[in-house]
C-alpha cells in the first residue's frame, strides 16, 4: 500500500509537468517515441514469444510421442524459455492480446486442477473451445481458460519445481 501511495504521488507530479509542457505533447515529438517503442520492444518481444512457443510446442509433441525423463526435462526447459517473453509482454497488454482474450487464455490463474484431470481422463478436447466473440462474462470462456495455457502446462510438466519423471 505504501508503494502504491508513493507511486501515485510521483505520477501526479509527472502529470502536472507533462500537462504544463505543451511542446512535448505533440504528435511530432511522441510519434517517434511510440515507433521506437513498438519496433525495439513490442515487436521483438512478440517475435521471441512466437519462436519460443513454437519450440515449446515441438518439445511437448516429442514428449507425448516418446515420454522419458529427458523429454520431460526438455519440455520443462522450453516452458521456462517461452515464459520469459510472455512475462515481458504482459507490460503491454493492449490490442488483440487484450481485446481477443489472449492473456487469460494463455495465463489464467488460478487453475481448475480437478477440471484438468477430468478433461485428461475424458479426452473431450471440445471442452477447451467456445463459440462466439470473446466476452469476459461468458462462463464457457472462463471454464476453458482455467484448463489451458502456461499454468496448465506447468501443472502437467513440473512437480514441486522439478521436471516430472516417467515412472
Amino acid at each position: 500500500m505504501a508503494a502504491c501511495s508513493e507511486l501515485e504521488i510521483v505520477l501526479n507530479e509527472l502529470k502536472s509537468h507533462i500537462e504544463s509542457t505543451a511542446a512535448i505533447n505533440t504528435n511530432a515529438v511522441l510519434e517517434p517515441v511510440v515507433k521506437t517503442y513498438v519496433e525495439v520492444v513490442v515487436l521483438p518481444t512478440y517475435a521471441s514469444l512466437k519462436s519460443k512457443v513454437d519450440h515449446l510446442y515441438d518439445t511437448v509433441v516429442a514428449l507425448a510421442s516418446a515420454p522419458s525423463n529427458t523429454t520431460f526435462e526438455t519440455a520443462c526447459e522450453a516452458w521456462l524459455e517461452a515464459r520469459q517473453p510472455w512475462e515481458t509482454s504482459e507490460a503491454f497488454l493492449f490490442g488483440p492480446v487484450a481485446n481477443l482474450g489472449l492473456d487469460p487464455n494463455m495465463d489464467s490463474w488460478p487453475l481448475d486442477q480437478n477440471a484438468i484431470v477430468q478433461l485428461l481422463n475424458s479426452g473431450d478436447w471440445e471442452q477447451l473451445n467456445w463459440s462466439g466473440d470473446y466476452d469476459e462474462d461468458n462462463d464457457g470462456i472462463a471454464a476453458a481458460q482455467n484448463v489451458r495455457g502456461f499454468h496448465t502446462l506447468e501443472f502437467l510438466l513440473f512437480k514441486n519445481g522439478q521436471a516430472r519423471t516417467v515412472k
